[in-house]
């Protein structure tokens, strides 16, 4: 291609050199890309010299010699080798920051202790792919002879349960609003209906659309050959609203190229889309000019979710503005962005009433119903959240002098909760129970492992059904794991407790995050009323009568 014929297409130049005359045009989306494809034009018809590599850093050797690996011993596609470039570098920087010369001091305890602190850091399916991801490097070091300890053996499973939730997907009222709003009438509108139908009718990935080559097309058979993932290929048959949306993009739409890809890009260079999430952001913008906005209308997202990923936002954008200060306009603009109000409701808690009647709900005469007992009556004494409560050990609790139970709440801060008499008894009794399997979670379930969070609200959710019979009131409350909470610290403020010491029991980062009780204490502001001098009705009228007939 000639420098001046994708000069004259490229609409980058067009709006640099048509930008005022001494003013900074702003940098748009898709700006960098663009012009990383012009230098590299420019490059090859030998206008400008050619890139300098950047000096490589120790590290820099370890991968290069890693990726080569990952090629030629194991076969890799260069995708899934530039997955594991992230996940090791963070490991070296943290574990081995050296260089190659301390690859051979990495041991057991830093592989676990790196994963033990970065576990949390994502969701279960990143965490699995953190683990795989080192597997495959401390594999590498071993196989090299870089390190003299199989250390990959030593890296642990992170559990995630397969099909937990139901997919998302679209009615075909949807899908139909989303080919109805691509204008056919243009070339960008004809290839992106003819990839919606792929995906929509076929099923196929973003990858899978992106890498479809016009001999993958056997228009005699009506098929084509799809590219799919672990290098398989399958053949699909072409519906016919397919092949006719396709054989429309063909002769009307796509730009001569020398690329053998299905779909190019509209604006030069003509060549193939890099990677699947350009279909991805075709398939988004189609949703969005649809109406179609799957976070808050389909997944019911709330005020209060869309705020905790903002403020999720914001901490990356922080880190971003000390790695990358030339973003400094984009970042102040990301982080100007304000949180969306809602309606505020006052905390909702247990009467004594209500918590006796939930606390007598259990069967004790059966190793259940004393289990839940015991954590029911814990839960609403020690106001410890869910997880706290559901990560509590045997060896958490002290029954001697000074009688207290230990747990790590948020913020992995490590805090130590009283118990009352009544509570020590229970939980005394509960430790002489039979262990269950061997073990050590201090409320297991029946086959010995640690209850989970929804095994919680189950039981509690059954207790209280149950406790609907002796006292009504509770049929009007949603009672939760954290609503016992919430009456723990009311009794605690009912009695008279300090607030900043209901902060330090409840492991509050704030006391002002434990002002909350204090709107809900209504009997709080019943004494502070009483307080209050009351207006006697025949004063307050003889003074009216005598300002009406004061001289102005």
């Amino acid at each position: 291609m000639e420098v001046e014929d994708y000069l004259g297409r490229s609409q980058l130049y067009r709006r640099l050199k048509s930008g005022p005359h001494g003013h900074l045009v702003s940098i748009q989306p898709g700006d960098r890309a663009a012009l990383r494809r012009w230098l590299s034009v420019l490059r090859e018809e030998g206008a400008i010299a050619p890139m300098v590599p950047p000096p490589l850093t120790p590290h820099d050797r370890i991968f290069r010699e890693f990726d080569a690996y990952l090629l030629s011993e194991r076969g890799l596609a260069p995708k899934s080798i530039i997955r594991h470039l992230p996940v090791n570098r963070r490991f070296l920087h943290e574990v081995c920051p050296g260089g190659a010369d301390d690859l051979c001091k990495i041991s057991q305890g830093d592989v676990t202790g790196y994963i033990e602190r970065h576990a949390r850091d994502w969701s279960p399916k990143t965490g699995k792919a953190m683990c795989s991801s080192l597997r495959a490097f401390l594999r590498y070091l071993h196989h090299q002879k870089l390190n003299p300890c199989a250390l990959a053996d030593c890296v642990p499973s992170i559990r995630g349960w397969k099909l937990a939730t139901l997919p998302t997907y679209l009615s075909a009222a949807q899908v139909r609003k989303a080919l109805d709003g691509c204008d056919r009438a243009t070339v960008m509108g004809r290839r992106d209906h003819a990839i919606l139908l792929l995906l929509a009718r076929l099923g196929l990935r973003a990858g899978e659309v992106s890498t479809l080559t016009l001999d993958d097309i056997d228009w005699r058979a009506s098929e084509m050959l799809v590219h799919a993932k672990g290098r398989q290929r399958a053949r699909m048959p072409i519906p016919p609203d397919v092949g006719a949306a396709i054989v429309a993009y063909l002769r009307n739409g796509r730009p001569k190229s020398s690329c053998r890809r299905l779909f190019v890009r509209t604006l030069a260079p003509h060549v193939g889309f890099a990677s699947g999430c350009a279909i991805t952001q075709i398939a988004k913008t189609a949703l969005d000019r649809a109406g179609i906005k799957d976070l808050e209308a389909k997944r019911g997202a709330s005020a209060k979710t869309r705020n905790l990923r903002l403020t999720a936002i914001r901490s990356f954008f922080r880190f971003v503005s000390f790695e990358e200060p030339e973003h400094s306009s984009l970042i102040q603009r990301v982080l100007a962005i304000p949180s969306k109000r809602h309606d505020k409701r006052q905390v909702h808690f247990l009467t004594r009433p209500e918590i006796e009647a939930i606390l007598a709900a259990p069967d004790r005469t059966t190793w259940l119903g004393r289990r839940d007992h015991t954590l029911l009556l814990l839960a609403v004494q020690t106001g410890l959240r869910l997880s706290e409560l559901t990560g509590l050990d045997r060896d958490a609790v002290h029954i001697g002098f000074g009688a207290h139970v230990r747990c790590v709440g948020k913020g992995r801060k490590e805090r130590t909760t009283p118990l009352t008499t009544l509570a020590r008894r229970a939980l005394q009794a509960w430790l002489k129970e039979p262990v269950r399997k061997g073990a050590t979670s201090l409320f297991p379930n029946m086959h010995g492992g640690r209850l989970s969070a929804d095994s919680v609200q189950s039981l509690l959710r059954k207790h209280v059904l149950v406790a609907h019979q002796s006292c009504p009131s509770l049929k009007a409350k949603r009672v939760s794991p954290h609503v016992l909470r919430h009456s723990a610290a009311m009794e605690l403020l009912q009695a008279g407790v300090d607030c900043s010491v209901i902060a330090l029991w409840l492991g509050h980062e704030s006391v002002e995050t434990t002002q909350t009780y204090l709107h809900a204490h209504l009997a709080l502001k019943e004494a502070a009323l009483a307080k209050l001098t009351p207006y006697e009705r025949d004063k307050l009228t003889a003074s009216s009568q005598t300002t009406a007939c004061s001289p102005s």
